[in-house]
């Protein structure tokens, strides 16, 4: 076992456990005890971990609201001669997270920056998913506007590789609601509470997920921390049925404003049919006085 005595003037990057405390290898132990401070996210949360773990070291707040003036404060201490650990919520620090900011001045002002591997919700998930995963890419939270999260949600509906996510509980309701829209017929795997004691992985087609999961007011229970693996687009996937396309061509006429040719090029392009198709269903629909 290597317990070599860690130097100053760097800076650590330190994987902590995304859930369960005891997921913690022995290295990162080592680093947080013997380092000078931590850099951490929530320093509630790191010092619940640091406490669990018998170590007491000074934590340093830096998050995305003070990053401006942390980073130069940290940067300062390391050049001094002081071994700093970055540490994150949970997982490893840099993802999705502010960390990349000390991380790459740190390269520029020429300290050095040393990785101590950890728990990843992204592998993690993908490890459990049971999918094609040889190729995959990460998008981390969806955008917060509609149109933003809609384009968004059109290039992962052509994507080839499989596509992992995280989502807040709060926007859950809205992710499952655009999965039925977007990727009707992909494979989901929705991990939830990962290591914790209300685990718990949610695999199937995506309307068959969304329709168990929401209530008939569009809300849903699902709560906690959650990612989301999602199948690649093989190309193969089945053909909507005349009802599923009717849907989508009514959902999609009731929440756009436009004209009736750019509402079929959006309902096509989400579920990669012929737009042909699309607009002369939407013709019969309203001649029929189905919209």
């Amino acid at each position: 076992m290597n317990t070599k005595t860690i130097t100053g003037g760097i800076l650590y990057v330190v994987g902590t456990p995304i859930g369960n405390l005891d997921d913690i290898t022995v290295r990162a132990v080592t680093t947080l005890s013997q380092c000078d401070a931590v850099a951490a996210e929530d320093t509630r949360r790191t010092r619940k971990l640091l406490t669990h773990l018998g170590i007491s070291r000074p934590i340093i707040a830096y998050h995305d609201h003070n990053a401006e003036k942390a980073v130069p404060l940290i940067l300062e201490r390391m050049e001094q001669g002081e071994a700093i650990a970055l540490v994150t919520d949970g997982g490893m620090p840099v993802i999705s997270d502010p960390g990349y900011t000390l991380v790459s001045q740190c390269h520029d002002c020429g300290i050095p920056v040393v990785v101590i591997p950890g728990p990843s919700a992204v592998v993690a998930a993908l490890a459990v998913a049971g999918l094609r995963t040889e190729r995959f890419c990460f998008e981390g939270y969806l955008p917060r506007k509609k149109s933003e999260r809609r384009t968004r949600w059109n290039q992962i509906a052509k994507e080839s590789r499989a596509v992992v996510i995280y989502e807040a509980p709060h926007r859950m309701h809205l992710f499952l609601n655009e999965i039925k829209e977007f990727i009707p017929n992909r494979i989901v795997c929705i991990c939830r509470e990962m290591t914790k004691i209300y685990e718990e992985t949610i695999r199937g087609k995506a309307t068959e997920i969304a329709d168990q999961y929401l209530d008939e007011n569009g809300q849903t229970s699902l709560k906690g921390e959650i990612t989301i693996v999602i199948d690649s687009n093989t190309g193969t996937e089945p053909v909507l049925s005349q009802n599923e396309l009717d849907n989508a061509i009514r959902k999609t006429f009731a929440t756009r404003n436009d004209t009736h040719r750019n509402i079929a090029h959006a309902v096509a392009d989400a579920y990669e049919i012929p737009f042909r198709k699309v607009y002369k269903r939407l013709l019969e629909l309203m001649k029929s006085k189905s919209l």
